[in-house]
């Protein structure tokens, strides 16, 4: 088995600064891909860029508003071009004490904004550039 699965493929994943994303980035990187990652914070941006290496890259984008997901797809499309590789991983309990209860006890949950937001934009502006979508006509 090649070391290498992913040589010369382009890769985008959210919350790429701690936890499984900078672990998934990290397995990227091993296997040859190019990485941009999101997060947040643009101190850990920049730890998590100066620990992946050379061929990773990352923008400071706040994945819960559409304006710091349109800051993620102008750096996805000026620094990789097209994306082979797009992990959906940002999410963030930093609201956790300030969540409102909804209908039936059912408490609000931040990862929801999250998902909901970034699978909105995700669909709108980042499959133009998914190559693997646009040569097969499926996401995988």
């Amino acid at each position: 088995m090649s070391h290498h699965r992913l040589e010369g493929k382009r890769a985008v994943i959210t919350g790429g600064t701690t936890g499984l994303g900078l672990a998934a980035a990290e397995r990227y990187l091993a296997e040859g891909a190019q990485v941009l990652i999101s997060g947040r914070s643009a101190e850990n941006v920049d730890v998590a860029v100066g620990r992946l290496g050379e061929r990773a890259t990352g923008v400071s984008a706040d994945s819960t508003s559409m304006a710091g997901l349109e800051q993620l797809f102008e750096a996805a499309r000026d620094r990789l071009g097209q994306v082979d590789i797009l992990l959906v991983n940002a999410g963030s309990l930093a609201d956790a004490k300030k969540r409102k209860p909804l209908m039936n006890g059912v408490a609000h949950n931040p990862y929801q904004v999250v998902d909901r937001t970034e699978a909105y934009a995700v669909r709108n502006e980042l499959l133009p550039i998914l190559r693997h979508f646009i040569e097969t006509e499926k996401v995988v």
